[in-house]
């Protein structure tokens, strides 16, 4: 571990403990949420003052920049990191429940949304992220790709650059800013945007390791630019579109199909043909309960997966049947599968499938 490691793990957990434990509040949270609720309520609200949001705010990047230290030593899939970027999403959720007046130049719903993606929440990222009525294309933009609806991140994306066609020469990011116009950089960073997540998006649907690897790295130097470039919201989002783009891409179920389809290297096509229907159906990012369980796959023992509905077991067991039927050698001897479901009506849903 280096040197400074464990100082930055104790300077994270105080934020963390802080802001952060599960099933606690502090006062200042517990009055965002009483006030997000009577807004939907529809009634008089509690006093609450711009400077309380701000301090809101504030302690919202405190909590994700402990988070991204946990994810960075402990792993991404760490606890205390996992807490951390859940309690910022519900924060900032109550906020943008509640009319804030402080979503000016980033949308705090994308903020949100981000941080419940981090969180290993994609339901609730999605959920907030579809009841925008967002007006600007960046904003829709940036809201697509954090939803990982990457079809529409691909048609907002060519919808640019069929409205701009002039950039999609090889040098029109260097003659951007070489017309050293008033907001010239806002523009280039914007083209770039749409380039970059556009990149991200088509890399992922494809399972195109190199173009992807491109995209993240170009990614993670918008990021570093940002930071001495904009505002904290907006240099924010762009931390968070690449925290979210490099945890895409290690969720992509293209890893877990190509780990299995190693072991019979004659079905792989067949393999990576499954993996891009999942990403026309929007199931191509796996959730954490279906790597934990697509793990215990590759280690071909019996293991059980007990998660809540709608965590994703069924793709699990798919794989499961498919490892068993079509990868292995069982020499002369037909394979067979059991697959039990507690109703006919999911047992006819299970073989329509």
């Amino acid at each position: 571990m280096p040197a400074h490691d464990p100082l930055r793990l104790e300077i994270a957990d105080s934020a963390r403990l802080r802001l952060a434990v599960e099933n606690e509040l502090s006062a200042s949270q517990a009055r965002s949420y009483v006030r997000c609720l009577q807004v939907g309520w529809q009634v008089d609200t509690i006093g609450w003052s711009d400077a309380e949001s701000e301090r809101q705010l504030a302690d919202v990047r405190n909590l994700l920049q402990a988070a991204e230290i946990f994810a960075e030593i402990e792993g991404h899939d760490a606890s205390r990191a996992i807490d951390c970027y859940r309690r910022a999403g519900v924060l900032l959720e109550w906020l943008a429940r509640s009319n804030d007046m402080t979503k000016a130049l980033a949308p705090i719903e994308l903020l949100a949304g981000a941080a419940f993606q981090l969180g290993g929440l994609p339901a609730m990222a999605s959920g907030l992220l579809g009841q925008l009525d967002l007006k600007e294309d960046g904003p829709q933009l940036f809201a697509a790709f954090l939803k990982a609806d990457f079809d529409e991140v691909l048609a907002r994306a060519v919808a640019f650059w069929g409205q701009h066609p002039e950039l999609t020469s090889p040098d029109s990011a260097q003659r951007i800013l070489e017309e050293k116009l008033d907001d010239s950089l806002t523009w280039y960073f914007t083209v770039e945007l749409v380039r970059v997540l556009g990149l991200f998006a088509a890399s992922l649907r494809q399972g195109d390791d190199v173009r992807l690897a491109k995209a993240a790295a170009k990614l993670k130097a918008l990021d570093a630019m940002a930071v001495r470039t904009f505002s904290d919201d907006v240099s924010l989002l762009i931390s968070l579109l690449h925290q979210v783009g490099l945890r895409f891409a290690d969720a992509s179920i293209y890893r877990s199909v190509r780990a299995l389809g190693a072991s019979n290297v004659e079905r792989l096509p067949q393999m990576l043909t499954f993996a891009r229907d999942q990403f026309a159906r929007g199931r191509g990012i796996l959730w954490s309960s279906q790597r934990a369980g697509l793990a215990r796959l590759q280690e071909n023992s019996s293991f059980a997966l007990c998660t809540p509905t709608g965590s994703g077991k069924t793709l699990v067991a798919n794989l499961a049947l498919v490892k068993e039927l079509l990868l292995r050698d069982h020499g002369g001897v037909v394979p067979l599968a059991l697959y039990l479901v507690p109703s006919r009506a999911l047992a006819g849903e299970v073989e329509a499938k």
